[in-house]
């Protein structure tokens, strides 16, 4: 008999929510670690966060427990503390990150007795993340480490629904089953030859809203960007970012019959902006959100949507790891580091440098850059023929550049220059004729200052990667500006720009016709050419296309759109 046809599938969910429980509660203090003594503080703490966790406040919970679990020195409560960060982090739809909370786990306390819990709701979340074969392998490992209840593991699996293995994964699976005792038990219930029971009611949630039997007539673009910013400059970025998004949001309405709707948030208010998020997850209109007029906000939007079904699109934050809170974030300003990656790649595969060397100032984001290219190039097996670093202040160049003659095969070399002014692009175009025969650089950074380059570029060739709006898009910006009659206003700044890609992408994706969330998330896939830059994700959801443009005794062209090979 099907196990939901006699009830037993949401019995048991039931069973095994409250039993984790009551084995966290009543886990006498060294059940899971030794020699960690009894705090009263930490027992406080952790009664504090469970409060929230039963009462379905799983984000808060997630909160307080890590908190806990991240305590320093380890307490009677640490490892408890991991599994319920874990159980927390799941329930509040974010299962990337409880995968990656229990990873550091296993690998802190390897021996524990919640080992096999642990690779249970490793389980859980790589079902919750689209990742079944992955779920196998943990449900399995689960298996191994002493939870074994078969009716629970049938349970389980039965909610992954149809499933077929790759040859790859089905290896995987061979090779955990060959170390149990009851594999072939086991194996029955696996998809290891086929697919596995048809899906069940409560197996895979709908991508999107394809469910919904009501087909919108509009769609809604959310956007949460903070409200007031108490620095007047950045209040001013936020204005302009606004702007290029109503731009283009006019622009579509005024020639589509389906309409686009922007439905404005407060992303300075993590409590009112996570109770909108929940409504706008029950809208079929609303697809994606373009969030974040800095890292900071954009962050704070990334861990309340993160792994949830709504899309995130971030179009000015340049943090690191942003995507890493949820598949369903992509991001479309391209991180320092991986612009310098980007440029690597550029060197290797279109100007078929032989070797580089690297000429940067000691500080912040470009001693980042030249470090990350000077990675990728030894990745890439590009020989890297010196490195030399000069003082923000210095303006004469040629020590740095002299550190860097020395090589002999640095002559042959292109030279990448990652600056953070303009006054080091003269200082380094002066100092480039020191090192013999350098005929070549590549700039990191804002190289983007025609009056400099005319001035020192004499006969070197320079290539550079730049937020530059094409003359084309110039001429459609001022345009759309005359229509709006906004000339009054300030010119095309680059935060308008920001702001109406990331408004056409939506638009490209979700304005067109009624669509789902995830018929929208492979569209976003595809190339977008925006009028500021190109637009690629790859499987990090990070932008890997660039605008490049090359100066020549001092006349400057925009190449082709340089994309990740």
């Amino acid at each position: 008999m099907p196990l939901n046809r006699c009830g037993i599938l949401p019995q048991m969910e039931k069973r095994l929510h409250s039993l984790l429980l009551l084995l966290l509660f009543f886990a006498p203090p060294l059940f899971a670690q030794e020699k960690i003594a009894y705090q009263e503080d930490a027992e406080k703490k952790f009664q504090y966060a469970l409060e929230f966790f039963e009462e379905g406040s799983f984000y808060a919970a997630a909160k307080h427990f890590q908190q806990l679990a991240d305590a320093y020195p380890a307490h009677h409560r640490t490892t408890a503390s991991y599994i319920m960060a874990a159980r927390a982090h799941l329930a509040a739809k974010a299962p990337s990150r409880s995968l990656r909370l229990l990873e550091e786990f296993r690998l802190q306390f390897p021996g524990s007795s919640y080992l096999g819990e642990s690779y249970l709701i490793s389980g859980e979340a790589s079902a919750a993340a689209d990742s079944p074969a992955r779920a196998i392998e943990y449900y399995l490992r689960a298996w191994k480490a002493g939870v074994q209840n078969y009716d629970r593991f049938a349970w389980l699996i039965h909610q992954l629904g149809s499933v077929t293995l790759s040859p790859y994964d089905r290896k995987v699976t061979e090779n955990v089953l060959k170390t149990l005792d009851d594999a072939e038990k086991l194996r029955a219930l696996l998809p290891l030859d086929g697919t596995a029971t048809s899906k069940s009611a409560t197996a895979g949630r709908a991508a999107g809203v394809s469910s919904s039997t009501v087909t919108p007539q509009s769609t809604v673009i959310a956007v949460a960007l903070p409200g007031k910013v108490g620095d007047r400059q950045k209040q001013h970025l936020v204005e302009q970012l606004k702007r290029g998004m109503r731009l283009a949001l006019d622009e579509h309405n005024a020639s589509s019959d389906f309409k686009a709707e922007m439905l404005l948030l407060d992303s300075g208010d993590p409590a009112k902006l996570r109770e909108e998020c929940d409504r706008l997850e029950q809208d079929p209109r609303a697809v994606i959100m373009l969030a974040g007029a800095f890292s900071s906000d954009a962050r704070t939007v990334c861990e309340i949507l993160g792994e949830r079904e709504l899309l995130v699109l971030l179009p000015t934050a340049t943090d690191a790891e942003l995507t890493e809170y949820g598949r369903n974030i992509f991001q479309m300003n391209t991180p320092i580091e991986d612009r310098a990656r980007l440029l690597a790649d550029f060197a290797f595969l279109e100007l078929d440098a032989e070797a580089v060397c690297v000429l940067a100032p000691d500080e912040s984001y470009p001693r980042e850059m030249a470090d990350a290219f000077v990675q990728r190039c030894r990745e890439l097996g590009l020989p890297v023929e010196g490195l030399a670093h000069y003082r923000t202040a210095e303006r004469n160049l040629s020590e740095a550049c002299g550190q860097l003659a020395r090589s002999d095969r640095a002559k042959n070399a292109v030279l990448f220059a990652p600056v953070s002014s303009p006054k080091h692009i003269g200082s380094v175009l002066e100092g480039a004729g020191q090192v013999q025969n350098v005929r070549t650089i590549l700039g990191g950074g804002n190289w983007n200052y025609p009056k400099v380059l005319k001035r020192h570029a004499s006969n070197i060739t320079i290539y550079f990667e730049s937020d530059v709006l094409p003359e084309k898009g110039q001429r459609k910006m001022r345009s759309l500006l005359h229509r709006d009659r906004e000339r009054e206003q300030s010119g095309i700044s680059r935060e308008m720009l920001f702001g109406f890609d990331a408004m056409k992408l939506a638009l490209h994706v979700a304005g067109s016709e009624p669509t789902t969330r995830e018929a929208a998330r492979r569209k976003l896939r595809d190339v977008f050419e925006g009028l500021r830059a190109p637009v690629n994700f790859v499987d990090s959801r990070v932008n890997r296309a660039m605008n490049m443009l090359r100066c020549f005794k001092g006349n400057i062209e925009l190449l082709e759109s340089f994309y990740a090979k």
